[in-house]
C-alpha cells in the first residue's frame, strides 16, 4: 500500500480532491514503500475508502478534510504520466490516477504556427476534452453617463436670456450592475464566448429658484406655458446588452466576431409651476439594436505573480428599432392632456473599448478590475423630442428624431474562475 500526492495548485487536481476525497499533509512525511518520503507544500492524500487506514501526521495542512488514506499499489504517485505519456503509464509501470481520470495537456500552450486538438486521454476527456474548458466571470459595473447633448429647455427672461435650463445640466452619478461572462474554448485557439450586463437608474436632476416669471420656455411641446415661475427637469436611462462571439487567438490577439443585442432606454420629466399651476411633460424613449460586430482581445501585458493586462475593442452597424413617447399635463384654459407615440426603424453603431488587468490568485482563480466605455449613435434620446409633439390637438400629433447618440464609461471589478 502507498500513498500519492496531489498537487491543489493544480485545477485537476482540486477536482481530483474534491471527488475522491483528501487530507492535507503540507510539509510533512510520508511512507512510501517503507521508506519516508518529504511531501511538497499544501499537497493533498487522495481517500481511498477500500484500504486500510492510516492515521494523520500531526502537523496537517490548513486545508484538511479527514484521514489520510493508504491505497493500492497500481495507483503510483512517481508516475510522470501526468506529463508526457498520453497512455497513462508512468515509468515506474504505475498509474497516474490524475492523468487516467482527468486525461493530461491539462493546461495548454500558447499557440504555435498551427492550432491542435488535443488528443483524448482519460475518462472524462473522452467526452468533454482536454485542457481548460471553460472560463466564467462576474464583474460589478460602475459606470455614468458623460457628454449629454445640449439642448436648452428654459431660458432666463432677464438679461442677457441665458439659458436657465439645459439637457446636459442633467449629468448622472455612478449606477452600479452586474456583467457575466462564460467562454468554452473548443481547443487552444478557438473558442465562443457569451456576455451580458445590466445597469439601470441613469438618474439626473436640476432645478431652478422660483423667480415669478423668470423662465421662459425653448420650443417645446405645445401647448406648454412659454412664461413660467420654476422648473425641475429629471432624467433616467438604462442599458442591456447580450453578445455571443466566436474567438480566433493568433498569438498577442484573439480576434472576435459575433451578434450582439444593445437596449438603451431613457426617460426625461419637465415640471414648471406657473400662475395657472403646475404643468408636466414627460417623453420615454428606447432604442432595441440587433446586428453583428468584429473586435480585438489584445494582450498587452504579461508579468509576474501571475499579473496581465489586455485591451479589448468591439464595434458594429446596427438594425435600430426606436420609439418615443410623450405624455403631457398642461394647466392652461382650457387644459390639455394627451399622449403621442412615433417609432422609426434605422441603422446605428455601438461600440465598446475597455482595460483589464487580472491578477491570477490560482491556477483557476483570479481578481480582475479595468475601464470600460459605451458609445451608442442613432438612437432616440428624450430632449431631442420635445418640440416634435403637439398635445393640443386631438388625436395628439408627433415624429421621432434618432440623431442622438449616449456616452457611458466607468469602472469594473469581479473575479473570473476556469476549469
Amino acid at each position: 500500500m502507498k500513498n500519492v500526492w496531489i498537487d491543489v495548485n493544480d485545477c485537476a487536481g482540486w477536482l481530483a480532491c474534491l471527488l475522491l476525497g483528501c487530507s492535507a499533509a503540507g510539509g510533512v512525511a510520508a511512507e512510501w514503500g517503507g521508506a519516508a518520503v518529504e511531501s511538497e507544500p499544501l499537497r493533498h492524500e487522495i481517500a481511498a475508502a477500500d484500504v486500510h487506514e492510516a492515521p494523520l501526521a500531526a502537523e496537517a495542512g490548513p486545508l484538511a478534510f479527514g484521514k489520510a488514506w493508504q491505497i493500492p499499489s497500481w495507483i503510483d504517485p512517481r508516475s510522470d504520466a501526468g506529463v508526457d505519456d498520453v497512455d497513462g503509464e508512468g515509468a515506474s509501470g504505475g498509474i497516474d490516477l490524475v492523468g487516467f481520470v482527468f486525461g493530461h495537456h491539462r493546461h495548454q500552450a500558447a499557440c504555435g504556427p498551427e492550432c491542435y486538438d488535443c488528443p483524448p486521454s482519460g475518462i472524462l476527456n473522452d467526452h468533454l476534452g482536454c485542457g481548460v474548458r471553460w472560463t466564467a466571470s462576474v464583474d460589478a459595473m460602475m459606470l455614468w453617463q458623460n457628454n449629454i447633448a445640449s439642448r436648452p429647455l428654459f431660458i432666463s427672461t432677464t438679461s442677457p436670456f441665458a439659458t436657465a435650463v439645459d439637457a446636459n445640466q442633467l449629468q448622472t452619478p455612478t449606477s452600479v450592475g452586474p456583467r457575466f461572462g462564460l467562454f468554452y474554448h473548443i481547443d487552444n485557439c478557438h473558442s465562443i464566448e457569451g456576455n451580458y450586463f445590466n445597469v439601470q437608474s441613469f438618474n439626473g436632476e436640476y432645478q431652478t429658484p422660483y423667480a415669478t416669471d423668470g423662465y421662459a420656455a425653448v420650443n417645446l411641446a405645445s401647448p406648454l406655458p412659454y412664461v413660467v415661475d420654476g422648473v425641475q427637469a429629471i432624467s433616467s436611462g438604462e442599458i442591456k446588452s447580450a453578445e455571443l462571439n466566436w474567438r480566433r487567438h493568433t498569438g498577442l490577439v484573439t480576434w472576435l466576431a459575433g451578434f450582439r443585442w444593445v437596449e438603451w432606454n431613457g426617460d426625461l420629466n419637465v415640471r414648471s409651476t406657473s400662475v395657472l399651476g403646475q404643468d408636466l411633460i414627460g417623453v420615454a424613449t428606447g432604442n432595441d439594436l440587433y446586428g453583428g460586430q468584429l473586435g480585438a482581445d489584445v494582450l498587452l501585458w504579461q508579468g509576474p505573480r501571475g499579473l496581465q493586462l489586455n485591451t479589448v475593442g468591439k464595434g458594429g452597424v446596427f438594425y435600430n428599432t426606436a420609439y418615443q413617447s410623450t405624455t403631457g399635463s398642461v394647466s392652461t384654459q382650457p387644459p390639455y392632456a394627451g399622449a403621442a407615440r412615433s417609432a422609426a426603424d434605422q441603422t446605428a453603431f455601438f461600440g465598446e473599448l475597455g482595460i483589464n488587468g487580472a491578477w491570477w490568485i490560482t491556477d483557476c482563480l483570479a481578481w480582475r478590475v479595468g475601464y470600460s466605455l459605451f458609445w451608442l449613435s442613432g438612437v432616440a434620446t428624450p430632449a431631442e423630442q420635445l418640440s416634435l409633439v403637439d398635445i393640443s390637438v386631438s388625436p395628439a400629433t408627433s415624429s421621432i428624431n434618432t440623431e442622438g447618440s449616449v456616452l457611458l464609461q466607468g469602472v469594473t471589478t469581479g473575479i473570473e474562475a476556469r476549469w
